[in-house]
């Protein structure tokens, strides 16, 4: 099983996830973020839970589906290429997307539901909750009754990083199928410092308050699933 989150921020856009797949009788670490360019330089960040098969073929198939463009890309064709990625009824993938024609990035989910149809959301920087979960029932809901303390879409990216990697590490330990270390990808929006991002350390002290507020989260989320 997977655990994995993206976060819209103030200047970008952070994906999250754990390093192990599983069978039926054995886990192992391995790498749950593909990085993806098409031919104008536009970037995709993929990610996913469910069926390892599935995610590796709709990985596949969106790369695939970036090589055939030749002119800039815009975001409908990115929406087309996910659409046709058909991850399944028991799969979700988070993208983060950076187009160079355009100057944020962007977090989308993408789901199949029970009649086939490929649904694209996006969490764009102005909704009031630019911020997704997929994994099992409970660690979703471990990551929204935790992040809803420590997630702020004015937060930078590199700190939400940060951030977000340890809250994850600590969901982990109660989301069964889950293990650390905690992958990531950061887009950055144009004007955006990149070179920074790994500068930045959570400073001591910081999440001082997490363990208190994470066994509260974590009560919450068992009452909830």
């Amino acid at each position: 099983m997977t655990i994995a989150a993206g976060f819209r921020c103030r200047d970008g856009v952070v994906l999250l996830v754990d390093s192990q797949h599983s069978t039926s009788n054995m886990k192992y670490p391995g790498d749950k973020l593909w990085n993806l360019e098409s031919q104008d330089g536009s970037k995709v960040v993929v990610t996913g839970a469910g069926d390892d098969a599935a995610i590796l073929q709709a990985v596949d198939l969106i790369r695939d589906g970036l090589g055939t463009f030749l002119k800039p890309l815009v975001i409908a064709d990115i929406e087309n290429i996910a659409r046709e990625s058909k991850p399944g009824l028991e799969t979700t993938l988070l993208l983060g997307i950076r187009l160079t024609a355009e100057k944020q990035a962007r977090l989308a989910r993408v789901q199949e539901d029970a009649q086939g149809n490929v649904r694209v959301n996006h969490f764009l920087p102005n909704s009031n909750d630019p911020c997704t979960f997929i994994g099992t029932e409970v660690a979703e809901a471990l990551c929204r009754e935790t992040f809803d303390y420590f997630y702020s879409s004015w937060i930078p990216t590199l700190q939400m990083r940060e951030i977000g990697k340890q809250l994850l590490t600590h969901i982990c330990e109660y989301a069964q199928w889950c293990w650390p270390p905690i992958q990531s990808e950061c887009l950055i929006d144009e004007g955006g410092q990149p070179e920074g991002l790994n500068d930045f350390r959570v400073p001591d002290g910081y999440l001082s308050e997490s363990q208190d507020l994470f066994a509260h989260a974590v009560r919450n989320a068992l009452d909830y699933s």
